[in-house]
């Protein structure tokens, strides 16, 4: 009996694996490292802990002043649950790594026989443990570490992608707040059009068709503005959904127009080079070829020796010493050699060689593309404010001289108002498109480039303003 007893604990201690443990924070401590370096800003995992309610006092302290875009972005970091859902993959990825080096529970059989006729009953007992599952330990943690290191990778690219997406709705308010405000002048030109229509109609001056005309421009002026004003609203509320504001925390206003952005220094060729370097799809693609490499190493031997298992059995009758001895099992590959599974193995690495040279052709056309975007809108609003502006300001001011002077009459001046006003649409609307598109190239170097040849650069928001 003590003989089987030693048994038993070997058998037991091949299942012993020491106190491991999920815990995610170091994890979480790499992707905010790494959004830290890509994008200047910080991100904190709110669990409840007593530090969390003064970060919560500083979101209120930063929503209670104008936010800029910084502004915004880190309220997003701190506050969205969309993001913190995303955090809990770390968990469930950590929790994976700790499986993977566990061995399965060892199985224990109990058989009691009868025999046919009478005599003496028979007790058996065995305790078994997959015996080449203990050698595939190490394989299986390494891919749960790579699965880890992806999912780090996905996690730190959710971040940045948020970070890209905040910065993008926050221009386009700005933007859209402008251009409300420049609609309610236009608005307030074609008024003062209309009234002096009414009254110049009413002295016989002018026909009726030239004042249906000055109200129907006046009707189709506050059209627009409330137009404007609608997409400044639902930018409003895409920017609270980022930032994960509701109720008293959504009175928040905006620090009013933002400069242009600084002009992009940085050559195509190197755009594309940082781009690669950093593009969290690729590096996920080597973790994946990493990991199909590493489950081919597992699945060659486990289909072609099948659930090898080796244990202890007890066995006795009644009446009879104990027997004690060792027990196994083992697959026979007659029918199923493991060909097929071998073959899906070596399929699916191909697949992830394939996968790789594909995303990379697409990475380094997205990081050209984000480049000379970015430097074509800087162009738009360098004109847009150096000539245009200038030019129609220069229009409005000789306008009004020669109105003073009476060699132009009213509907002439609110004529060059109008043409002030559009230059300037035009300037915010250059100035949002260069924002937006200096948002995409920042993504793009941090790591991230989501759908921008796949869909409009200017997500969400109408080319015209």
């Amino acid at each position: 009996m003590r003989l089987s007893l030693r048994h038993i604990a070997l058998v037991a201690g091949l299942s012993a694996s020491g106190c491991a443990t999920v815990d995610p924070r170091p994890g979480f401590e790499e992707v905010s490292r790494t959004v830290a370096e890509r994008t200047g800003m910080q991100v904190v995992w709110d669990a409840g802990a007593p530090e969390d309610e003064a970060i919560r006092s500083m979101v209120d302290r930063t929503l209670a002043a104008p936010i800029d875009e910084a502004a915004a972005v880190q309220v997003a970091l701190l506050c969205n649950r969309s993001l913190r859902a995303v955090y809990e993959e770390l968990a469930v990825a950590q929790a994976d790594v700790v499986q993977a080096g566990l061995l399965r529970n060892p199985v224990f059989d109990v058989a009691v026989l009868l025999p046919d006729g009478g005599g003496q009953t028979s007790l058996a007992f065995a305790l078994t443990q997959s015996f080449l599952e203990t050698f595939q330990i190490p394989l299986r943690k390494r891919l749960a570490e790579t699965e880890y290191e992806v999912a780090k990778l996905r996690v730190t690219e959710a971040v940045v992608a948020h970070v890209a997406a905040t910065r993008k709705t926050f221009h386009a308010l700005v933007a859209a707040e402008r251009l409300a405000l420049l609609g309610r002048s236009e608005q307030e030109a074609a008024e003062a059009a209309a009234e002096l229509a009414r009254r110049l109609r009413a002295a016989g001056n002018i026909t009726s068709i030239e004042l249906v005309e000055r109200e129907t421009t006046l009707v189709e002026t506050a059209l627009e503005v409330a137009r404007k004003e609608a997409m400044a609203a639902l930018l409003r509320e895409r920017l609270n959904v980022a930032m994960g504001l509701h109720g008293a925390r959504t009175a928040w206003t905006t620090a009013g127009e933002a400069a242009p952005p600084e002009a992009s220094r940085i050559e195509l060729p190197e755009i594309e080079r940082r781009a690669v370097e950093a593009n969290f799809d690729l590096a996920a693609l080597r973790r994946a070829i990493e990991r199909e490499a590493l489950a081919l190493g597992i699945e060659r031997p486990a289909a072609l020796l099948g659930d090898l298992t080796l244990g202890v059995g007890i066995e006795r009758d009644f009446g009879d010493p104990w027997q004690i001895g060792p027990v196994g099992s083992i697959a026979i590959p007659i029918f199923d050699q493991g060909q097929a599974t071998v073959a899906r193995g070596e399929a699916r690495l191909r697949a992830a060689l394939e996968r790789f040279a594909a995303e990379a052709v697409a990475v380094r056309a997205a990081a050209r593309a984000a480049g000379t975007l970015a430097m074509l809108a800087e162009q738009r609003v360098t004109n847009a404010r150096t000539k245009l502006v200038p030019l129609r300001n220069q229009a409005f001011e000789e306008s009004q001289r020669r109105f003073g002077s009476m060699q132009i009459g009213t509907f002439e001046l609110l004529q060059a108002r109008l043409a002030q006003i559009a230059a300037q649409r035009i300037e915010v609307i250059a100035l949002r498109d260069a924002w937006l598109a200096r948002c995409d190239l920042d993504a793009v170097l941090a790591g991230q480039v989501g759908g921008l040849l796949g869909a409009a650069i200017f997500d969400g928001v109408e080319a015209g303003g």
